[in-house]
C-alpha cells in the first residue's frame, strides 16, 4: 500500500512513478485500488491525513525487497509509513 501526502497534491505523479519502478522491475500488477484520503492511524510528522493507493502483484521476495528499498526514496510517498509501499504476495503454484 502506498500512502502520499495529501497537501502536496503529488498523488497522480505518485502512483506513475510507482508503476513505472514496478514495470522495470518487470513485475506485472494484477490489480490496483485508489482508496482515496483517510485519516493516518497516527501522526507523521505534522500529517494527519494521506491518500492510499493498493497495488496487488506478484514477485519473488528478491524484487519485493528490491522495490521497497527504490521507493522508499520516492519523495512523493509518505516514506515513514510500513511496510513502505508494496502488498507482497508470493507466485501462486502452478497446475
Amino acid at each position: 500500500m502506498c500512502v502520499f501526502n495529501t497537501k502536496e497534491n503529488n498523488y497522480p505523479e505518485g502512483v506513475q512513478v510507482v508503476k513505472d519502478k514496478l514495470k522495470t522491475a518487470g513485475v506485472v500488477i494484477e490489480k490496483e485500488d485508489d482508496l482515496g484520503d483517510r485519516n493516518l492511524a497516527y501522526m507523521l510528522g505534522k500529517e494527519t491525513r494521506g491518500h492510499y493507493h493498493l497495488f496487488t502483484f506478484q514477485s519473488s521476495q528478491d524484487i519485493f525487497t528490491k522495490l521497497d528499498e527504490q521507493l522508499k526514496l520516492q519523495v512523493q510517498l509518505m516514506r515513514q509509513t510500513h511496510p513502505t509501499c508494496l502488498l507482497y504476495t508470493s507466485p501462486s503454484p502452478r497446475d
